[in-house]
């Protein structure tokens, strides 16, 4: 007799659960985080620092791109890509993201404010889908939670490649791109940096 492995990824047969109220409004001021630290850093924060943030900009924004190439809300258990080394892959490439134009701005006292909003803000959140995830997906979900690290790959993790134990479902699309709008927020990202250049090249807001 073999060794059955755990349960693998189906796309939820019955209905999905409702979301608290409480949740939908953490989503809502979780989705709206970004935008608004972006705009309190152009307007009240002149780039001071080190462009070479840009390299976590970039490495948190391609972060951010495969996972979402990826993701299949709600209808499977996306283990595949990024996901088969960090639960939560689209948050870390935010964090690199928000760290390298921590980089680029050069104030310890916004760092330590994003650093603080991210840590609540991101730690309510993902309790909260992890909860709705165990009970979308069940037993497949438990498993892949016990296997793979929530947001920051283990170094045993990393040598050992991508969790094995449940079969990768699908591969990467660029329409699951285009659908997660994933390619707004890389405008977004980009269109902040040129403005933070522009404000340090001509002195704009001194």
């Amino acid at each position: 007799m073999t060794d059955a492995g755990p349960p693998e990824p189906q796309a939820p047969t019955k209905p999905l659960p409702v979301r608290s109220r409480a949740a939908t409004w953490l989503n809502r001021i979780r989705t709206r985080f970004p935008i608004i630290f972006g705009l309190l850093v152009l307007i009240l924060a002149p780039p001071r620092g080190s462009w070479w943030g840009l390299a976590a900009v970039a490495l948190g924004q391609g972060l951010r791109l495969w996972a979402a190439g990826w993701l299949r809300k709600d209808s499977v258990l996306t283990t595949g890509g990024p996901f088969a080394y960090v639960r939560n892959p689209l948050y870390l490439g935010t964090l690199l993201s928000a760290g390298g134009l921590l980089v680029i701005v050069g104030d310890w006292r916004w760092a330590a404010g994003f650093a603080a909003a991210f840590a609540l803000l991101y730690a309510l959140t993902i309790r909260e889908e992890e909860a709705y995830l165990s009970q979308v997906h069940g037993a497949a979900y438990l498993e892949y939670r016990k296997q793979v690290p929530r947001l920051l790959p283990s170094p045993g993790a990393a040598r050992a490649g991508p969790w094995p134990r449940i079969r990768e479902q699908g591969r990467f699309d660029w329409g699951l791109l285009r659908h997660n709008k994933e390619h707004l927020n890389l405008l977004a990202v980009i269109i902040l940096l040129a403005l933070l250049w522009l404000r340090q090249r001509f002195g704009i807001w001194r």
